[in-house]
């Protein structure tokens, strides 16, 4: 009976001391159930499960915020973000990307309904699976072909040597072996040929037609035909969006039905990320599905390292991203098959 009432006299004690806002009791109060309470703008308090907090000073968890014993939801604060163009955190960045170019998040609300909604998207369910970003900020190009040479030839890769690991003799020894193409080794002797990895990683320079000598890290669209083409044996259409005509935008509406809504055809887009207001510059990425009611398509884009995430984009505004110049050449489009 005594301590019943001794419950009674201090649960009704911290309740009225938590009512007048005077908070010194508080938190020994809450210690017996590994709660800890916080002030926060001087007119809320906040209790937690300190042993899941990782409450220092005046930062707080952004999650809901649960009172141990009756599970009732206490009206939990917000963190505050800087939103001016200096501040790190990639949430407001990818905020402000999307209200500047009018982009669509594939996973916000709207997003997953575009995504829902499109009709044409059988590519997205092989490419999501394969999709992996950039590793280094020059490999546009290389991510977004090992994704695609990943899905179409899924089962028959052979095991790439230099990737496989050998096991010590008191585990068995032999081969761990690695069958999937990797950045990595996507560029190599054959490649080479094509263009060095040298120039493509910024460390030399490369002699122009005319003799001049200028850096061109990276892969055009037109080298990295060649190499898909030359080296990794796939079939490829290069298409130019040298045009900014509604024929030419027309066929790519086109082009983008078609081969999404098949397995064995795959795009890649070469854009002026500029032009999107997005952290990109020259950039290339895989395309995923289309939605023919609000015209747009769904990038995958491979520069999760600038803060980026997949996005649904007007068919216009990303045509007219590809009808730009890398040095003297229009961007535009690859479609790949085997």
């Amino acid at each position: 009976m005594f301590k019943k009432i001794s419950f009674i006299v201090v649960f009704s004690l911290a309740f009225a001391l938590k009512l007048s806002n005077a908070n010194a009791l508080w938190p020994f109060l809450a210690s017996e159930n590994n709660l800890q309470e916080k002030n926060i703008d001087n007119n809320k308090i906040v209790l937690q499960d300190v042993r899941n907090s990782d409450y220092k000073g005046t930062k707080i968890k952004d999650e809901e915020v649960f009172v141990k014993k009756s599970q009732a939801v206490i009206d939990p604060v917000k963190p505050k973000f800087d939103l001016s163009d200096k501040t790190d955190n990639l949430k407001d960045k990818k905020s402000r990307i999307e209200q500047n170019s009018g982009i669509i998040l594939w996973n916000s609300k709207q997003g997953l309904e575009l995504l829902e909604s499109a009709k044409y998207k059988a590519d997205f369910y092989q490419l999501a699976n394969f999709y992996q970003p950039q590793i280094n900020p020059l490999y546009c190009g290389v991510a977004s072909s090992v994704i695609i040479l990943n899905v179409i030839f899924n089962g028959q890769i052979e095991n790439q040597a230099e990737l496989s690991i050998a096991k010590p003799d008191n585990m068995g020894g032999g081969l761990i072996e690695y069958h999937l193409y990797s950045q990595l080794n996507f560029l190599n002797n054959k490649t080479d040929k094509i263009k060095k990895r040298e120039i493509i990683d910024l460390k030399i320079k490369k002699i122009t037609k005319d003799n001049k000598e200028i850096y061109d890290p990276g892969l055009m669209l037109t080298e990295l035909a060649q190499i898909l083409k030359d080296v990794y044996k796939l079939k490829v259409k290069t298409i130019y969006a040298q045009n900014k005509d509604e024929k030419s935008l027309q066929k790519f509406r086109n082009d983008l039905k078609k081969y999404l809504a098949d397995e064995d055809n795959f795009i890649l887009v070469n854009f002026d990320g500029k032009i999107l207001a997005t952290n990109t510059a020259g950039h290339i990425s895989p395309v995923a599905a289309y939605d023919e009611k609000t015209d747009m398509v769904l990038v995958l884009d491979v520069a999760l390292h600038k803060g980026m995430q997949w996005y649904f984009v007007s068919v216009p505004k990303l045509y007219e991203a590809m009808n730009s110049k890398d040095l003297d050449q229009y961007r535009g489009y690859l479609v790949l098959s085997k």
